[in-house]
């Protein structure tokens, strides 16, 4: 960035951005996973990352203008994208698991199992984005680099949504996340059988409401 006239401090700046927008959104994350699915959620993340990098790059495809205000526009927006996507990631992991799963594992073992997934999977990314970014930096320069990413980005956001839900998971009803909140294990682990019990027969519940909405609408 040094080498297109940007000064030090404004480099700087760029690296805190994106940290700060996410501390300060990260406390918050409960407002949005309280009104929409968690699913919902990442995938409204990982669209708001594909338009901070095209903003970042300041895409040529877009005919975005190259200037500092642009690249500020698309940290903030990288911010605020890091938090959405990734804060609800581990507790939809794990709701998965426990809620939808015919067997039964012990929660101790499940939420350090998970939590060990969730790491390594982020430590692969950040070493393979770096060296990836590298390759693309030098083969096709860095606006064009961003584009490339962002673009990708968008495809996994069309892949993430045709296998992780449909267009239902985007909206729900009072009711079903009434019932849903009900489900969802609060501070118990999956040893227990009575709460195991009470959540499947919650579970029904909710699938009987939506066979009689649907009935009713049918009618």
């Amino acid at each position: 960035m040094h080498s297109f006239g940007f000064t030090p401090t404004f480099i700087g700046v760029c690296f805190a951005v994106p940290g700060i927008i996410y501390a300060a959104l990260a406390p918050l994350m409960y407002l949005f996973t309280a009104r929409a699915p968690k699913r919902a959620v990442i995938l409204l993340g990982v669209l708001l990352l594909a338009v901070g990098m095209f903003f970042i790059g300041t895409s040529k495809s877009f005919g975005l203008e190259n200037n500092p205000a642009m690249i500020m526009i698309g940290l903030m927006i990288f911010g605020g994208s890091l938090a959405i996507m990734s804060i609800p990631v581990l507790p939809e992991m794990m709701e998965a698991v426990e809620t939808l799963s015919l067997k039964h594992y012990n929660g101790e073992e499940l939420d350090n199992y998970i939590s060990g997934v969730f790491v390594v999977s982020n430590g692969i990314g950040e070493a393979i984005g770096p060296i990836l970014s590298a390759h693309l930096n030098d083969d096709y320069g860095f606006r064009e680099a961003q584009d490339i990413f962002a673009f990708g980005i968008l495809i996994y956001a069309v892949i993430y949504f045709i296998f992780a839900g449909h267009i239902n998971m985007l909206f729900r009803t009072r009711k079903e996340r009434n019932l849903t909140e009900q489900v969802e294990p609060k501070h118990t682990t999956m040893e227990d059988d009575e709460v195991v019990d009470e959540a499947y027969t919650l579970e029904r519940k909710l699938e009987a409401s939506k066979s009689h909405d649907n009935l009713s609408v049918d009618i």
